[in-house]
């Protein structure tokens, strides 16, 4: 029965030659009757039947990864109601129809980096309440999709898009976040209270956009923060305040910006093992202290 709706499946992907393969990837993930996972990967699709999974909805992990698949087919989606695992990385998908995830309530991991997407519908996470790690790096994205209904979200990585501006409310409402990337972008300036809600956050990066300076009280609410990577900006000065409420930090890095001074709030870091701040226009005497002394000696000197 299993193996009966592999074949027609794989038929209905035109990659019949891949059906030995596919059916020993799936192997170890048929219980009974029911397939768990499907390992479609690097099998040469290029075209999905919207009904090419209608009669597994056990599945709970899908993988469709490094395709040459341009399109995903309303409905797609619909009768997983178990999903739990979709990758979706590697591929040619130039967008998403809307409504794509709504029949599919238990998705916790989607990984679309590495397509060609330009944007997200307004409404497409909205049903995906339980999704906990959300990667779309390497797209062409210029904003940030709508996010206000995940909450259980631990990982973002929006990594290699076009993104220029983030709105105030961007990130409102994020409680569980753990680790939140959006490096690699076009982003110039950030509002004061964009992070605010981010209490749990351990690790940030925003390095390799075009930030020039950012607002005093922006990381004040990230309490739990652990890294931090603004590197390879176009910083000139940091806010004297900036890192007071950083108890927690451990990775600092500055390196590559035009910063000649340092911030006062960099001697309230007492967690601090690892400061990077080479490639900066630092006076000579404020380099040298940084040579072949301990870190914690060296901030208290500033």
């Amino acid at each position: 029965m299993v193996v009966d709706s592999l074949v027609r499946l794989v038929k209905s992907l035109g990659i019949s030659d891949q059906i030995e393969h596919i059916a020993y990837r799936a192997h170890s993930s048929i219980v009974g009757e029911k397939v768990i996972a499907l390992n479609l990967s690097s099998t040469g699709i290029r075209e999905i039947p919207s009904d090419a999974f209608s009669k597994m909805s056990d599945l709970e992990t899908l993988l469709l990864c490094d395709n040459h698949i341009e399109n995903i087919p309303a409905g797609l989606f619909d009768n997983l109601p178990n999903l739990k695992e979709l990758h979706l990385h590697h591929t040619k998908i130039g967008s998403l129809p809307e409504g794509i995830f709504d029949s599919n309530p238990n998705l916790e991991v989607l990984q679309l980096f590495n397509t060609e997407l330009k944007e997200i519908p307004d409404s497409l996470f909205v049903n995906l309440s339980k999704l906990k790690d959300l990667q779309i790096n390497r797209g062409h994205l210029t904003s940030v999709p709508n996010l206000s209904s995940n909450r259980e979200l631990r990982i973002l990585f929006l990594n290699n898009n076009e993104i220029t501006n983030i709105e105030k409310n961007t990130f409102k409402g994020l409680i569980s976040l753990e680790s939140l990337s959006i490096r690699s972008n076009r982003i110039t300036t950030l509002p004061s209270r964009v992070f605010d809600d981010l209490n749990n956050l351990k690790e940030l990066y925003l390095y390799e956009n075009s930030l020039t300076t950012f607002p005093e009280k922006l990381f004040s609410k990230l309490s739990r923060l652990q890294l931090l990577a603004l590197d390879n900006n176009k910083l000139e000065e940091l806010p004297e305040e900036c890192f007071s409420n950083l108890g927690n930090l451990v990775t600092l890095m500055l390196d590559g910006n035009q910063l000649k001074t340092l911030p006062k709030s960099i001697k309230e870091l007492p967690n601090l093992k690892f400061l990077k701040l080479t490639r900066n226009p630092l006076p000579p005497e404020l380099s040298k202290k940084f040579s072949g002394q301990k870190l914690e000696k060296v901030l208290q000197s500033i």
